[in-house]
């Protein structure tokens, strides 16, 4: 859990901010030729999951990782989740990936599709499933 203060606060939403702006969103089928592929968007194009991996990689890679004594051990530190879109009947339900950043104020999460960084609770998605730690994904609501 990383210990929030203003200066890491401020350098989350850089991250967001930075990799939303940089990272051109480009499906999976156009880009790679497959339907669902996760990968370091290093060509600066990818999809949500490509997006999150790279929020991901910037977080366990500047200072305040080993500053706050979180040890950076790839995608384990900082988390991915799905979500479903809200007020979908459930046959038109998509999935979308996001970066969660767990601190001692709760958890937020980094989204491409939004330049603010928001509270887990406070976003208004309906939930599914979350990556945990050892790698594995829970169900968290239908």
């Amino acid at each position: 859990m990383l210990k929030l203060t203003p200066e890491i606060w401020k350098k989350i939403q850089e991250i967001n901010s930075d990799r939303n702006d940089r990272i051109q969103y480009v499906k999976d089928k156009t880009h790679y030729g497959k339907s669902d592929y996760w990968a370091f968007p290093d060509d600066d194009q990818g999809d949500c999951e490509d997006i999150s991996i790279a929020k991901q990689y910037d977080l366990e890679d500047i200072a305040m990782v080993k500053q706050s004594g979180l040890k950076a051990k790839g995608i384990e530190s900082f988390l991915a989740t799905c979500w479903c879109y809200p007020n979908k009947p459930v046959g038109q339900r998509g999935y979308h990936a996001i970066c969660v950043v767990p601190t001692d104020y709760g958890d937020y999460i980094l989204d491409n599709r939004f330049p603010m960084v928001y509270h887990f609770e406070d976003c208004g998605y309906l939930w599914h499933k979350r990556e945990m730690e050892d790698g594995t994904w829970r169900k968290i609501k239908a």
